[in-house]
């Protein structure tokens, strides 16, 4: 099944109306969850 509102699904929709041409403001990015965020955290990140 595919999430067609999830993070990944979004940020591509906003590339693809950037490159047509449209203004699309840059979402802000949430801090990591899961592993990559643990690892993050452990190795000096946030």
């Amino acid at each position: 099944m595919l999430r067609d509102n999830g993070p990944a699904a979004q940020a591509f929709m906003d590339t693809a109306r950037r490159l047509l041409g449209e203004e699309v403001p840059f979402r802000a990015l949430e801090d990591a969850q899961g592993l990559l965020g643990v690892l993050k955290r452990l190795f000096g990140g946030r």
